[in-house]
């Protein structure tokens, strides 16, 4: 990845101007990023029914000076135009560290408990993403840093608002953004009423019992007809 982008994680002459770049030019190089390990785990949260495999796209931040504090920055959703209300194109975002990542080294800041937050409010509101990422302004918890190790892989719902945070350790933070999204074969149904047996981690997160929908027609509509 370095030797494609002419660039040193040890030579800070060769760093961008950027404080953060995604070089999906070198995307080529990153396919054969999903272990069992990963799906093993993508499938107690969502159950059996997702893309197995698939790539991911490198984000670097790079150093900049600074005190070495924690600082979230540009809280959004993952999908440029493609976010939906229902899990019709992505169940998670996953983060796959490739650098010892410290809080002040460019964590993922996440706002714990914004999926519920974001999902009530558009069921409430009536309303949906419609392909954006940015989220609307409601009363989200304070950002905090999810720190890891190289190796290490962070799985987020994929209506967590969560952001960069700027890199004020000695070395690009490098990870890996990827994708489990739904089998294309069997997508995502809506499950209505209290919770059953059968339900997912994911399913939990969008029961609608809580909310007074107890028909599918009571959803708002969505990027496809349901």
């Amino acid at each position: 990845m370095w030797r494609e982008l002419g660039r040193s994680p040890d030579d800070p002459s060769t760093w961008p101007e950027a404080a953060i770049i995604v070089p999906h030019e070198v995307n080529r190089h990153m396919a054969p990023c999903r272990t069992a390990q990963v799906e093993a785990v993508a499938e107690q949260l969502v159950g059996a029914h997702f893309r197995r495999g698939g790539g991911a796209s490198p984000v670097i931040n790079f150093p900049r000076h600074g005190e070495p504090v924690f600082e979230p920055m540009g809280l959004h959703i993952d999908g440029i135009d493609v976010t939906t209300l229902l899990p019709l194109h992505r169940f998670l975002v996953t983060m796959t560290y490739l650098t010892d990542t410290v809080e002040f080294g460019g964590a993922t800041a996440v706002s714990p408990g914004s999926h519920r937050l974001l999902f009530e409010h558009w069921i409430t509101s009536g309303t949906v993403p419609g392909g954006k990422t940015a989220v609307p302004d409601l009363d989200y918890q304070t950002p905090i840093p999810v720190t890891a190790n190289a190796g290490d892989v962070v799985f987020l719902h994929y209506l967590v608002a969560h952001g960069s945070s700027h890199n004020r350790a000695n070395h690009p933070r490098v990870a890996l953004n990827g994708v489990v999204g739904p089998d294309r074969d069997a997508p995502y149904v809506p499950k209505l009423g209290p919770p059953a047996p059968d339900w997912t981690p994911i399913d939990w997160t969008l029961r609608t019992d809580t909310l007074g929908i107890e028909r599918i027609d009571q959803l708002p509509r969505d990027t496809i007809t349901l």
